[in-house]
């Protein structure tokens, strides 16, 4: 509609493009115009942007300029405006098709059309290239994934339409910002270039639940988590029985709404133990530490039953070891942080657990009173991830019980300027 200013479209039409095999009324249609109205900020007696034909359907009425840079002979500057223009307007229709698809609340049997993108390309290459990147994305080793985003773009510079490629980009360069997120500074150019090419495409292909599904992913480390919501519910609405999109979700979102999503996940594929972690988390933030340690359990448990080199189960017998620690059980702790620090491996989360191990072993050890010990703990934390602030604020501490106060003051010092770099 965007693309084509002024053309009528009939409900009919709307609906047999976008969803030809779902049954939508009129009323829910109107009530998704209105909405969408006041996003754009319109009026219907007075509209800028959609007119209502009453009872015929809707039509464009702002303008789209398109040139050819070429035929005119307008200079190269004039070229890159043009194609602004044509992105500024895809992601306009873009945003438009899943304000209606998540405001419906259908779920899509068929794939409405594509009218910028698609999900398959002509070229035998780029699908190889995009293939290969998956296949490395799937190990969550850094370097790996290093080279995916070699094989994304490769096949991405042959096929910009292949909405594929942009989604194992974006993943990618997700993923090497979760490497980083340990640091006091995570590299956020990462997580930028993730939410960029995921935006990509949606507006390439809005119909691509996956799409919907990372973009909901990434925001939700966000303030945009609105925007998470609203995507992720739509790529469940969209494949409901795709556990991937439910854990996205889940991610996203938060209380009842995220224990629904894990639940399927948990149900449907038990080896992505991060599950049991994400949900314990809503048990903590309720106060309800026995049944976050029980689903815990569970997640190791299966951990130990179906062991997964694809999706390492980071962090459960972590947290379990802090749940020990705020329980006063002390050798239970020490139990479970020295078991997450012998995890070892070089993924993405090694060195985010390894330091937390390690960081709950110093308070451990604090709480014991062996300052010695907690000192050694802590300084492994900051030798392996120098750009740590907590960490040195931790060793201040210990190096304080131990009676270094120089060296305390100094550790403490070096947490303070690493908090106001956060």
């Amino acid at each position: 509609m965007v693309m084509q200013p002024g053309l009528l479209f009939t409900k009919d039409e709307i609906f047999n493009t976008l969803w030809p095999d779902v049954t939508v009324t009129d009323n829910a249609l109107t009530q998704v115009i209105s909405e969408l109205r006041q996003a754009l900020g319109d009026k219907p007696n007075a509209p800028m942007f959609i007119e209502t034909v009453p009872r015929r359907g809707y039509r464009w009425l702002a303008p789209v300029e398109v040139s050819d840079p070429v035929a005119t002979g307008v200079a190269s500057d004039a070229g890159v405006e043009l194609q602004a223009q044509t992105a500024q307007a895809a992601q306009l229709q873009s945003a438009i098709v899943t304000a209606l698809m998540a405001g419906l609340k259908v779920t899509i049997t068929a794939a409405p059309s594509q009218p910028t993108g698609s999900r398959e390309t002509p070229s035998l290459e780029a699908y190889r290239l995009a293939t290969d990147g998956r296949m490395k994305l799937e190990t969550l080793d850094p370097k790996a994934i290093q080279e995916a985003v070699v094989d994304f773009t490769k096949a991405i510079a042959l096929d910009p339409t292949y909405a594929p490629a942009h989604i194992g980009l974006a993943h990618a360069h997700f993923w090497l910002y979760q490497a980083t997120r340990v640091r006091s500074r995570p590299e956020k150019a990462e997580l930028d270039a993730a939410i960029a090419h995921a935006e990509r495409a949606v507006a390439l292909d809005p119909s691509q639940a996956e799409a919907h599904a990372a973009l909901a992913f990434f925001l939700a480390i966000t303030p945009r988590n609105a925007e998470a919501l609203t995507h992720g519910r739509l790529a469940v609405s969209m494949e409901p029985g795709n556990w991937r999109h439910q854990f996205q979700l889940g991610i996203a979102a938060w209380g009842s709404e995220r224990l629904k999503c894990l639940a399927v996940v948990m149900a449907q594929y038990p080896a992505l133990t991060h599950a049991h972690f994400a949900a314990a988390y809503v048990h903590i933030a309720r106060g309800d530490l026995d049944q976050a340690d029980a689903v815990l359990a569970i997640g190791l448990e299966t951990q130990r039953k179906t062991p997964s080199d694809r999706l390492p189960g980071r962090g459960l017998h972590w947290l379990r070891g802090l749940i020990a620690l705020r329980r006063d059980q002390l050798d239970e702790a020490h139990q479970h942080l020295a078991a997450e620090l012998s995890a070892g491996g070089d993924d993405v989360f090694a060195d985010e657990f390894t330091v937390d191990a390690l960081m709950g072993l110093g308070f451990a050890h604090l709480a014991t009173k062996k300052p010695a010990e907690a000192v050694k703990c802590f300084e492994r934390a900051v030798e392996r991830v120098p750009d740590h602030a907590r960490a040195w604020l931790g060793l201040g501490k210990a190096r304080l019980a131990a009676g270094d106060e120089p060296g305390a003051i100094e550790a403490r010092e070096r947490g303070v300027r690493g908090e106001h770099d956060l």
